[in-house]
């Protein structure tokens, strides 16, 4: 179990399987609830599981294969204030695709000399998504 949690590096996720195919890694995973969490808007505790969401992100890089994390993500019923928000995971922004520790792999690769190109064929990503997140840091 050591070796899946080196996989993914992020607190709050509890991995369920890592399926090794011909070009990816796939790293299937459990978002935990945390005993502090608390709703966004109101910030009470009381809340219920409504369902979980299944999200696809990028993750790493890991000898020439892309390392996809999919996660289920609880989303919570608040009882006090009546809305739904969803648990945050550390390390993956909300309305993102990719986990920061991606983020940054592609920003350090391209300050150090790669091309866009060459990132956007190796990561799987567009050239002008590079760019963005070059400048973003």
């Amino acid at each position: 179990m050591p070796e899946r949690e080196f996989i993914t590096g992020i607190p709050g996720v509890k991995v369920r399987t890592v399926i090794e195919g011909k070009c990816e890694i796939t790293v299937k995973a459990d978002a935990i609830i945390a005993p502090e969490t608390s709703c966004p808007r109101c910030s009470s505790s009381h809340y219920r599981i409504k369902t979980t969401v299944r999200r696809r992100f990028n993750h790493a890089l890991l000898s020439r294969k892309r390392v996809v994390l999919v996660l289920w993500i609880p989303k919570l019923f608040c009882k006090t204030c009546r809305r739904y928000f969803m648990v945050r995971v550390p390390g993956i922004l909300p309305k993102r695709r990719s986990t920061e520790n991606f983020r940054t792999e592609v920003f350090h690769l391209h300050q150090g000399g790669l091309t866009g190109t060459h990132l956007s064929e190796s990561h799987g990503i567009s050239g002008s998504t590079v760019e963005r997140w070059y400048q973003d840091f």
